[in-house]
């Protein structure tokens, strides 16, 4: 998945709650109240579009849990149990 949705580490903002909060309100205004019709069925492409947002936020959220854990408890390297591909 890493490979298929890269991101942009300068964009993680590590312990920045407030800006991931932004970063997600901006896709609300952006991508996903846009195109959305009251009673209406979401249009393939608009699906298509969220679930790539989606995945790429998700790899987001995941380097970010990642580092606020290692700035908890630290990093060992020693006994690493998982490996992004």
């Amino acid at each position: 998945m890493a490979s298929a949705y890269p991101i942009d580490k300068s964009q993680l903002h590590d312990s920045d709650f407030q800006k991931w909060a932004d970063i997600s309100f901006n896709y609300s205004k952006t991508d996903v109240y846009p195109g959305v019709v009251v009673n209406e069925p979401l249009s393939e492409e608009y699906v298509n579009n969220a679930i790539d947002i989606l995945k790429t936020q998700i790899m987001y959220g995941g380097y970010r849990l990642n580092n606020l854990l290692q700035s908890i408890y630290g990093s060992n390297k020693d006994q690493l149990v998982f490996e992004l591909l």
